[in-house]
């Protein structure tokens, strides 16, 4: 089942991931694919000598393009990018950067005003009184 996405409503905090879990999420992907086509090529490359055939350079990168496409297709690289993200964000978790002030005068979720799709100029005084209110 895919993960659900909750509506927003006024008042709900606006959450952003850190500049370091993105790189290091990144990081960590990167070397864990390299790693695991490096297994699948070295694995390909010893089953070849074991038998008597050598495997040219061709074959090698070939190997490893195969092993690549046969990850993308079974699903292996979205496991390994959500593992990734995950341990990147268990060691810098998401900041909350600011809250819904916002809300729809007549469209509730959860006994709270829907947000607003698109953005609007507020005075200094309604902000400050949504605000208030919202406390």
């Amino acid at each position: 089942m895919e993960e659900a996405f909750w509506a927003a409503r006024q008042g709900d905090a606006l959450l952003h991931t850190s500049f370091m879990a993105d790189v290091l999420g990144a990081v960590l992907e990167v070397a864990a694919n390299v790693v695991i086509d490096a297994l699948i090529v070295g694995t390909t490359s010893l089953l070849a000598a074991s038998v008597g055939i050598t495997m040219g350079c061709t074959a090698v990168v070939l190997t490893g393009f195969v092993a690549g496409v046969a990850m993308v297709y079974t699903g292996v690289t979205d496991t390994v990018s959500e593992v990734c993200s995950d341990l990147a964000n268990m060691l810098f978790p998401p900041q909350i950067e600011g809250y819904i002030l916002t809300g729809s005068g007549d469209t509730w979720i959860n006994s709270k005003p829907a947000a607003r799709a698109a953005a609007t100029a507020a005075s200094r005084q309604d902000i400050e009184a949504q605000e208030a209110q919202a406390k």
